[in-house]
């Protein structure tokens, strides 16, 4: 067979160079690498699908860029982030979103008739002209029509929106700050306005459609967030409010309480004259009534102190033989009111640990009163101290009914009660675990418990070493 020498076969087609370099910036957008897509030259198909994956690429990035930022912020809030932190974060992250120089937010009152201003910030040492307090009438106003449209709305032209809106006491009061365009955006959540976010620049038209977009789809999550944020805060603000109350209402009542427990022991011990035996038997029913609700009236005091975050610690080394000989002398004459052994198990040559003696000791006097409350007349509760891994274990064991499996995890949460009851009658609130391990926390240390049911139940305490003695 003979080749037609005048009909030879085409030439393979050179590849087109711009084909690999598509792939490889289309497999870096795949990966999140949106920077490798250049637009090539050319009018041919190749040269316009070029230019199509670069548009693509920049809005891909820039939409990445807002759901990481409004991510982060989510992740913030869901952190217990107060509004204002909220507030701050949204200053310093949103510019890579959207241009300002100033953000404000105002809320509308509860009456729904009033917006006040409560927080702002700018890029300015000068003090702010519209600031945290200013309010104004919401009917009539323009922020009345971005409400009831639900869209964001953009003035480009401060000094000729003023011109022509020279009653407008709010854009006056910017326009002396420097604000020459802005960007309001209605906040709606669940469906209710709540209020404006505003964003402001120095420069005239800094604002475009394009930024409208952005807002609507990040305006239902900011409201959201900064919703949870303000009522959060509120939270806060109320729980002050009840540890203040609390605090105040429990010293009121220790004092006159303290005088009648003086004027009943003075009674009981025969001081003040001789006593039959009915009124020997109410005064000592006063006197159990009296001591319990001391008690109660100290774990309020200590759980206020503690939920205000106002414990304060006076830390020094401590000797922990010294200290737990000092906590079993105290407590044994209570024991043995109950006809129970306190017994005193500690291991010689025990570093020192650096604690606030005051404040331990109250943590472990309430494991060893819970101690003496659960276990049977002419038991025996256990103390102990050793020293265990580079820490000090103080630990508490009664003979008491154990605690059930089930309800293990209830233990150590504030007014949270087990099955289990006191052998004696005393009252128990559901305070006290909650706040040893409050108080063992505050020094660095941690709180354990191994109980099996009819078996009693061990409560430990570890602490670490002072310094020097590891």
């Amino acid at each position: 067979m003979t080749k037609n020498i005048n009909n030879p076969e085409p030439l393979p087609a050179k590849p087109d160079p711009r084909v690999a370099r598509l792939l490889h910036a289309v497999r870096a957008m795949k990966a999140g690498d949106f920077s490798q897509i250049s637009a090539e030259e050319g009018e041919d198909d190749l040269a316009a699908l070029s230019r199509e994956l670069k548009d693509l690429g920049e809005t891909l990035r820039s939409r990445t860029g807002e759901l990481r930022t409004l991510l982060k912020m989510t992740e913030r809030i869901n952190s217990g982030f107060r509004l204002v932190e909220t507030l701050q974060y949204v200053y310093d992250e949103f510019r890579k979103v959207i241009p300002y120089d100033r953000i404000g937010v105002s809320f509308l009152e509860e009456d729904g008739e009033t917006v006040r201003c409560y927080w702002g910030r700018a890029d300015t040492r000068e003090a702010l002209w519209l600031k945290k307090g200013y309010s104004a009438p919401l009917k009539g106003s323009s922020l009345e029509e971005i409400i009831f449209s639900g869209r964001p709305r953009i003035l480009n032209d401060l000094e000729q929106y003023y011109r022509e809106h020279p009653k407008s006491e709010s854009t006056g009061l910017i326009l002396k700050e420097g604000v020459r365009s802005s960007l309001t955006c209605p906040l709606i959540a669940a469906g209710k306005p709540i209020g404006f976010i505003f964003f402001s620049s120095r420069q005239p038209y800094a604002y475009r459609d394009q930024h409208i977009e952005v807002f609507q789809r990040l305006a239902g999550q900011l409201s959201l967030i900064t919703e949870k944020s303000r009522m959060y805060q509120q939270v806060l603000e109320l729980n002050d409010i009840k540890n203040k109350f609390l605090g105040i209402a429990a010293h009121d009542l220790r004092s006159p309480l303290t005088v009648i427990k003086g004027n009943v022991d003075l009674l009981k011990d025969h001081i003040l004259g001789d006593i039959n035996p009915a009124q020997d038997e109410s005064l000592q029913q006063m006197d159990f009534s009296c001591k319990s609700m001391l008690s109660l009236i100290n774990d309020f005091l200590s759980v206020s102190v503690i939920e205000a975050g106002k414990l304060e610690l006076r830390l020094k080394d401590t000797d922990p033989a010294l200290f737990m000989a000092e906590i079993h002398g105290f407590n044994s004459m209570l024991a043995k009111a109950k006809n129970i052994n306190l017994h005193l198990d500690m291991a010689p040559q025990l570093p020192f640990i650096r604690v606030d003696p005051d404040r331990l000791a109250q943590a472990v006097n309430n494991l060893i009163s819970n101690a003496i409350k659960f276990s049977p007349s002419g038991g025996t509760v256990v103390l102990s101290v050793r020293s265990l891994d580079q820490r000090i274990q103080i630990g508490v064991t009664d003979q008491g009914p154990g605690i059930p499996a089930s309800e293990m995890s209830r233990l150590f949460h504030f007014f949270e009660k087990t099955s289990v009851r006191p052998m004696h009658g005393e009252p128990s609130t559901g305070l006290g675990l909650a706040i040893v391990r409050k108080l063992v926390e505050a020094h660095g240390g941690e709180v354990a418990v191994s109980s099996q049911e009819g078996q009693g139940s061990t409560f430990s305490i570890l602490l670490p070493l002072a310094q020097g003695f590891g």
